[in-house]
């Protein structure tokens, strides 16, 4: 059960969601305030698009296109964070920078996110709580819980590889990943 304890939602689409008649800043814009509009620059370096700031969606490659919309959903601050496949069109440097841009703003910020990949590594390090979902129709096939976030980094690294591993026994629907662990 998801209670509506939010003010600011922040949305990433797996297929970037510009408007082709506004630029990359215009684009990041539309969820802020007038008050908050300096934020889209900012957003936008955050990313690593500020020079790309007046560039129209049709002038952006499909990775541009798609950090600007992770910079759309970051720049309101968003109190809850959905994210479907965000970093599937990014190179890996891209994709790892972004992690952590996200990974800081959710943990550092107390963003709750939802967020859906195929990417296992994406989802230990980024998730709290991870639901495997298969079948037809869709049923959590396991619920498996993350504490490696709470560890320092030198505890993190064998404990995500440890998850890792009981995740992708989840997909591959054996019953001993379907156990919480705390």
């Amino acid at each position: 059960t998801i209670e509506r304890n939010y003010n600011r939602l922040g949305m990433v689409f797996q297929e970037p969601t510009l408007l082709p008649w506004l630029t990359a800043q215009e684009n990041v814009e539309l969820v802020l305030n007038p008050s908050e509009r300096p934020r889209a620059r900012e957003a936008l370096r955050r990313v690593g698009l500020e020079s790309a700031a007046n560039q129209y969606p049709a002038q952006l490659s499909g990775g541009m296109r798609q950090r600007v919309g992770i910079a759309r959903a970051l720049a309101g601050h968003p109190d809850l964070l959905l994210m479907d496949e965000p970093f599937s069109n990014l190179d890996y440097l891209n994709r790892t920078e972004l992690l952590e841009l996200v990974r800081e703003r959710v943990l550092g910020a107390g963003v709750a996110v939802i967020f859906v990949s195929h990417d296992v590594r994406e989802i230990v390090q980024l998730c709290h709580r991870i639901l495997v979902i298969g079948g037809k129709p869709g049923r959590v096939k396991a619920e498996l819980h993350n504490p490696a976030l709470a560890h320092g980094p030198q505890r993190r690294h064998g404990s995500l590889a440890n998850l890792e591993q009981r995740v992708l026994a989840a997909i591959r629907g054996h019953s001993e990943a379907r156990c919480n662990c705390s």
